[in-house]
């Protein structure tokens, strides 16, 4: 169904929420024991209304190393930052005004993305109403299981993500 899945239990969860901010951590994801506290802290910096974790697909230091890389400078003004594996922190009223999970299916769904991609989205449609920041300290742990074993994975991410960008460039 549908209905089952990471995706509509964000969903609800977001929309039960009555907290100012919301934080998420995909469900094969462990943390540092400070998880929380890094994720939300620079929420307290004027303009920044999202969060970014850093996580670290185990068994892959490259691919760890290459999401870590893209927010560094210069390098940061090449890539486009959003939201990945489910480790992230957000204010809930930009949420709410920014049409949530709900929107991102929508756009989903009117791009025919190959993945749900409803994180990344959701990224970039809080990008329009505040900064991204990136809270290096708030580390999650992750298996990447079949996020790499599926053939052409890879190349199906980045149309997926070029027809994300074009969506939000125009």
């Amino acid at each position: 169904s549908d209905e089952t899945g990471p995706i509509p239990a964000r969903e609800y969860g977001f929309e039960k929420a009555h907290w100012d901010v919301i934080a998420c951590l995909d469900g094969d994801s462990y943390v540092v024991p400070t998880w929380l506290e890094e994720i939300t802290q620079p929420l307290n910096t004027p303009h920044v209304n999202s969060v970014s974790g850093y996580p670290i697909l185990l068994g892959s230091y490259w691919a760890s190393y290459i999401f870590f890389l893209q927010w560094l400078p210069p390098l940061r003004h090449i890539f486009p930052f959003y939201f990945w594996l489910g480790n992230f922190a957000c204010r809930k009223e930009d949420y709410d005004i920014s049409g949530g999970i709900k929107k991102c299916r929508e756009i989903g769904k009117s791009l025919w993305l190959y993945y749900p991609a409803e994180d990344c989205i959701l990224s970039f449609l809080l990008q329009k109403r505040g900064k991204l920041a990136f809270a290096r300290k708030a580390r999650s742990y992750v298996y990447p299981g079949v996020f790499f074993d599926e053939e052409n994975r890879n190349a199906k991410q980045r149309e997926d993500l070029k027809k994300i960008k074009k969506y939000f460039n125009r």
